[in-house]
């Protein structure tokens, strides 16, 4: 679990101008409408990556206690474990469970 201020960075870092269009959701095993910035998603989809027709990533995050699509600016290329070091160079990884993680106090973490 992690803090609440590393919660609101998390929401900081992740919502961004809206993008619409059709995605693909990478890690959920669902076959659904695509999300688009904004849209609804489910707490079981909680930390999946999406991508917008235009190649923008998504992530479903709770907001407000609600879970919604946010745009995150850059995902690093090479899979990440949890817990492990990062250097702020990528604001949002894939762990080894294919969910996102985010940079933060020099840590790759999970939302929590």
């Amino acid at each position: 679990m992690i803090t609440s201020g590393i919660k609101r960075s998390m929401v900081g870092a992740l919502i961004g101008a809206a993008a619409l269009g059709p995605a693909l959701v990478v890690g959920t095993g669902d076959a659904q409408a695509a999300p688009s910035a904004g849209g609804s998603c489910s707490p079981r989809q909680a930390s999946s990556i999406a991508f917008t027709s235009s190649n923008k990533p998504l992530v479903c995050t709770n907001v407000g206690n609600r879970y919604r699509w946010v745009r995150v600016a850059r995902i690093d290329p090479k899979v990440r474990r949890t817990g492990s070091p990062c250097s702020g160079a990528y604001p949002v990884a894939v762990n080894t469970k294919g969910k996102a993680v985010i940079c933060a106090d020099g840590r790759w973490r999970t939302q929590g």
